[in-house]
């Protein structure tokens, strides 16, 4: 036998201007107030958490931003990749 999963219930007291809004737009969107708002909020979460772990992978921690700091004050000398390349864009890279 299936068991239901269980609900959480979530309230919140906001101004009628809110509500009236919110409401108009669940109408809008064919939805109920509830589902409007779970959706949205839901959709918003989403977005927020990919932005926030988006960020998260960009700091570097203090070993990595040692290194970055080195190169950029003592850079190394360029490869041939590095020479290959630079030849092979002279053109693009001199017309910016």
């Amino acid at each position: 036998m299936a068991t239901a999963k269980k609900q959480e219930t979530f309230g919140g007291r906001i101004s009628s201007e809110h509500k009236s809004m919110l409401k108009y737009a669940a109408e809008c969107m064919g939805q109920d107030l509830t589902s409007y708002i779970i959706s949205t909020s839901l959709e918003r979460a989403k977005k927020d958490i990919k932005e926030y772990q988006e960020v998260q992978s960009l700091i570097l921690s203090r070993k990595d931003f040692d290194k970055v700091s080195n190169e950029i004050s003592n850079p190394s000398e360029p490869n041939e990749k590095l020479i290959s390349a630079f030849k092979a864009n002279k053109s693009v890279l001199e017309d910016e």
